[in-house]
């Protein structure tokens, strides 16, 4: 509850003053939640800055401030490191190294990248000429490759399917140090493990994933490329209660019928999963984790589904049901909206 009255005042201590029984640090941290780029939040912020002398209070308009900043900031965007990172593997055999230059045997020319090499560092100890190597650089990078210029990229001892980090394990001996300054795809791959790797691929899966409500309101992690076709082209920049319809269900639509057909074979493939696993009587964990993907995949999912438990139309129109059973035939009318579109 971040507006003044009773759902404010049960869970939130009031600071009563001159002002009324809602003191200066009260309405400083209600618009500091709510309007944080207002002039009234200026005002109060300043009249409880200069009115307030309590130190566990100033310390709490330190972060009240700190967070209202935050909110009223320009957009932050969120570059793939791990998934969908715009990086290629190729594979290679080394022939010579120079410092932190590795040469291929077919003249590529790769460059440790992610990491300084340390005065001492010596490379014979994680490489051999002759040796077998694939390697991930940035898709653009390729073609400086084969034009002989040099290009960062993280190097993996092959083994089969997997292979050892060259760059990350130079830094585990010693002989080398993370670049912070690196902010690259490849700066982070350089200093990751496989399950790391790993970890961040299913971490970004999930944190730029479109799920509706939840994505915009808890998570709201987009490329720049993502942020302007979610709030250009399939939504709005400022999405109220006040018109629903416009500002949740109308994207929720046109994010659906806006699909590749790739995405939309996911998103058709996961939803015919999910109750084909439910007729089944797959255990409840499975079925969370296929309902997850089909309303992850499928915006219309979530929206049926809300229809459907806000409204109760299952109770209403069918004669019956518990509010699962009718976010279940919610999910389903969602789905073959989202097939059909």
């Amino acid at each position: 509850m971040r507006l003044p009255g009773k759902g404010f005042e049960s869970i939130h201590d009031l600071h009563p003053d001159q002002f009324g029984e809602y003191g200066a640090f009260d309405r400083m941290k209600i618009l500091g939640d709510v309007a944080p780029t207002s002039e009234e939040y200026k005002i109060w912020r300043n009249i409880a800055r200069n009115t307030i002398s309590d130190e566990n209070l100033m310390k709490q308009m330190d972060d009240i401030e700190h967070r209202a900043q935050k909110m009223s900031s320009k957009h932050e965007f969120y570059d793939y490191r791990y998934y969908n990172n715009n990086l290629d593997t190729k594979h290679g055999i080394v022939k010579s190294w120079n410092k932190n230059v590795v040469t291929l045997s077919s003249g590529e020319q790769l460059r440790l990248g992610g990491i300084n090499l340390t005065e001492e560092a010596d490379l014979s100890q994680v490489l051999t000429v002759g040796q077998k190597i694939h390697y991930s650089s940035s898709k653009d990078a390729i073609k400086k490759l084969e034009d002989g210029i040099v290009t960062n990229a993280v190097i993996y001892e092959k083994q089969g399917a997997f292979g050892t980090n060259i760059n990350k394990s130079l830094v585990d001996m010693g002989m080398a140090e993370r670049d912070d300054q690196d902010k690259s795809a490849i700066g982070y791959m350089a200093n990751a493990s496989s399950l790391q790797q790993s970890l961040g691929m299913v971490q970004e899966m999930i944190g730029h994933a479109n799920i509706p409500f939840v994505h915009n309101k808890f998570l709201n992690i987009e490329t720049a490329r993502e942020s302007y076709k979610n709030e250009h082209v399939y939504g709005t920049t400022f999405a109220t209660w006040d018109h629903p319809i416009k500002g949740f269900v109308q994207p929720m639509l046109n994010q659906t019928f806006g699909q590749s057909m790739a995405q939309h074979a996911l998103a058709v493939g996961s939803s015919a999963l999910y109750f084909r696993l439910k007729e089944h009587g797959t255990s409840k964990g499975v079925k969370f984790a296929a309902g997850a993907a089909m309303a992850t995949a499928n915006p219309s999912v979530l929206l049926g589904m809300g229809v459907e438990f806000i409204n109760k139309l299952g109770v209403n129109a069918v004669g019956g049901g518990s509010n699962s059973l009718n976010i279940e035939r919610g999910a389903k009318i969602g789905s073959v909206i989202g097939t059909i579109g």
